[in-house]
């Protein structure tokens, strides 16, 4: 009865009014099956309010809260990981703030997505279909919210979900028209949102959730007869066999009829695909039917009316202009019509290809080739709306001439160990001797001085320079090359390269690093991984990779290993015109998280729980400066470490020691300090 009126007695009180503004619910996510994670935003003024406590909770019990220690404010964050042991995936959590005043702020309340399904029959054809509903995450979604919600299916014989539909996120009703025949169809709900954390610069960080509703099951019967196909396009591929793209009006077609050169000379039946890949099909008129997931009790879909045809594409070469003419054969009865044809051409067999020129007619001219090397080229048509695409053969060709121009290229400038600058050099050499070799540096990237000349090599695959003399943990440095030729001349200048300066910062429980943009591959860059090693440890390990020039490390579930974290990225080319593919290194930076450590006041050495008694560290050094002893109350030490997870298991020389007071000592230091920071305290050891 007690229990039931403090309950009343507080609901009361919670649900008043606010005291001072309360924190903000921005997410809800399920972790396990016994355990979620809420997010939420605090109030600007956090600090100012003095909050010492939150209380959590979900489906309208108290399960959890955080209570203000010396070195743990809770305004100073914003998730909490809740344990839900025993609970459904159906959830309604706010929180409850509580300030030094005693006055009291209740959040908004956030909800995970629930899904309804209602079978809805239609009388004239026997077909059912599946009418869904659900309930919002919470009473009003903001601007942070995604504009819509998003219909995942999954039918009974595939493997995954993916969206097929979405609706503003203003409704939530959704009717999806069966298109399987007479099976179950599993439905789920989501719906994105973005939240922004404060930093401890001053700065935000971006945070997204993604909300899923659990799956649902509905049976439905199609009572809709398959519409006509579209025959997207007609390709050749890299080996010059053609692919039919096709795909239906309808959702969920069980499979297509293909037909060549007359509509009723049929060639193939595809099940279960898009595609159908005709080995000689050089010179062929393309038709195609579609049949549904009720086949044969239905009829396919009429045949389409208009053929299609791959592109056959000539090479005119002129190796005295260092060009080439291409010339193809008009794609005929592409959907929507056709925006443009594309020129692609390849240096290496095939392997990637680059743009090499737009055309609106039949022809198109591409310059500037080199001598002596072996080309692939295809020619690619785009509809109006960007939607379809269809390419041509391919056709190999070279310009066969005496090499005569000389040329440089720097593939790589690299921080060697965190020790030098080292720079690679590919020449024009293997076909065009010169007589040297330069490397320029330069602070701007316009005034450039020589640093370091090599003489010319045979058979060099890339000349090798290192910087011996760059402050690269500070600065950018841009470099180029030339060679001077067989008459003396400067030539071949270089494109201009530059190193990768790192820098980095903590935050609270993660480490934020910046970049420069690698500077310059023709190929630009195809990713940065990101190389990191923990205090302590003597290699590097890859933790991730992005394509932008800045990453966030989380690291809270790393307290335990130390307070430092060294890292350096690393920088992949995409591939090139000369077929190469390089890296390329940053300097290295180390970041130092602020330690922090939460003491008990009593153990229990013989019972059962809480027989160690130790500080709860976090990111204390693991270099041999952190000191935790313990002493009798005569000044006696009972017991010493300078391991961050160690603690005192209540013995002395292998005996329990009496129950009573005992003084505890700690010292560590922070990061740009030169004096420890020096702890005290009394522990009751009890039997």
């Amino acid at each position: 009865m007690r229990t039931f009126v403090c309950t009343i007695l507080f609901l009361c009180l919670a649900f008043v009014g606010f005291a001072f503004e309360p924190p903000a619910m921005q997410c809800i996510t399920i972790l396990d099956n016994t355990h979620l994670k809420v997010f939420w935003k605090n109030p600007a003024n956090a600090a100012s309010l003095q909050i010492k406590t939150y209380y959590f909770y979900c489906n309208n019990i108290r399960v959890d809260s955080i209570v203000t220690t010396a070195t743990y404010h809770p305004y100073d964050f914003g998730d909490k990981v809740i344990n839900m042991a025993g609970s459904t995936n159906s959830f309604a959590c706010f929180i409850v703030a509580k300030n030094a005043a005693g006055e009291q702020a209740n959040s908004d309340t956030i909800r995970t997505l629930e899904l309804q399904i209602t079978p809805r029959p239609d009388l004239q054809t026997g077909g059912i279909d599946a009418e869904l509903n659900w309930q919002s995450p919470m009473a009003q979604l903001d601007n942070n919210w995604g504009s819509k919600y998003y219909i995942y299916k999954r039918r009974a014989f595939e493997n995954s979900f993916t969206i097929s539909d979405s609706v503003p996120n203003t409704t939530n009703t959704y009717l999806d028209l069966a298109d399987v025949c007479e099976n179950t169809i599993d439905y789920a709900i989501g719906i994105d949102h973005k939240y922004y954390i404060p930093l401890i610069d001053g700065s935000q960080s971006q945070r997204n959730c993604q909300f899923m509703s659990s799956p649902k099951q509905a049976t439905v019967i199609d009572h809709t007869q398959p519409r006509m196909p579209i025959l997207d396009s007609v390709s050749y591929l890299e080996d010059n066999q053609i692919q039919l793209g096709f795909h239906s009006q309808d959702p969920y077609m069980k499979g297509y009829i293909v037909y060549i050169n007359d509509p009723h000379v049929e060639l193939a039946t595809v099940y279960d695909q898009t595609y159908y890949i005709d080995p000689n099909g050089a010179g062929r008129d393309y038709y195609l039917s579609v049949f549904d997931s009720c086949f044969p009790r239905s009829n396919a879909s009429i045949i389409t009316s208009d053929p299609q045809s791959g592109m056959q594409l000539s090479v005119t070469p002129d190796a005295c202009l260092r060009k080439a003419k291409l010339s193809w054969t008009a794609y005929r009865n592409l959907a929507d019509g056709i925006d443009r044809y594309d020129v692609w051409l390849s240096s290496d067999n095939g392997s990637t290809y680059q743009l090499a020129g737009t055309s609106t007619t039949n022809s198109h001219t591409v310059e500037n080739l080199s001598l002596n090397q072996p080309y692939r080229v295809f020619v690619r048509v785009t509809n109006q709306t960007g939607t379809i695409t269809a390419s041509s053969e391919r056709v190999n060709f070279n310009l066969q001439a005496d090499e005569s121009i000389d040329f440089s290229y720097i593939r790589s400038v690299t921080i060697k160990d965190n020790h030098h600058i080292e720079v690679r050099v590919h020449t024009s050499g293997d076909t065009l001797a010169f007589q040297k070799i330069t490397l320029q540096r330069s602070d701007d990237g316009i005034n450039f001085t020589p640093i370091e000349t090599k003489p010319y090599q045979t058979s060099v695959a890339a000349y090798q320079f290192e910087d011996m003399t760059a402050n690269f943990n500070k600065n950018t440095y841009y470099y180029q090359t030339y060679v001077t030729n067989s008459c003396g001349l400067e030539a071949g200048y270089s494109n201009i390269a530059h190193n990768i300066l790192l820098t980095g910062k903590a935050s609270h429980l993660e480490n934020i690093l910046n970049w420069n943009n690698y500077g310059i591959w023709d190929g630009g860059v195809s990713q940065y991984r990101i190389n990191r090693r923990i205090e302590g440890e003597s290699l590097f390990s890859e933790i991730d990779n992005t394509a932008g020039t800045s990453y966030f490390d989380d690291v809270s579930t790393l307290y335990e290993l130390g307070s430092k974290f060294t890292y350096y990225v690393i920088a992949e080319e995409n591939p090139n015109d000369y077929g190469f593919q390089d890296t390329s290194a940053s300097n290295r930076v180390t970041v130092e998280q602020q330690p922090g450590y939460y003491i008990p006041n009593a153990f229990t050495p013989l019972g059962i729980q809480n027989t160690i008694f130790k500080p709860l560290n976090s990111f204390m050094p693991t270099d041999g400066t952190y000191r935790f002893s313990i002493f009798s109350r005569q000044g006696q030490l009972m017991f010493h470490t300078s391991d961050p997870n160690a603690g005192w298991d209540g013995r002395l020389n292998g005996k329990i020691c009496p129950a009573g007071v005992y003084v505890y000592k700690i010292s560590y230091y922070i990061p740009g300090e030169s004096s420890p920071i020096i702890k005290e305290g009394t522990v009751t050891l009890l039997h």
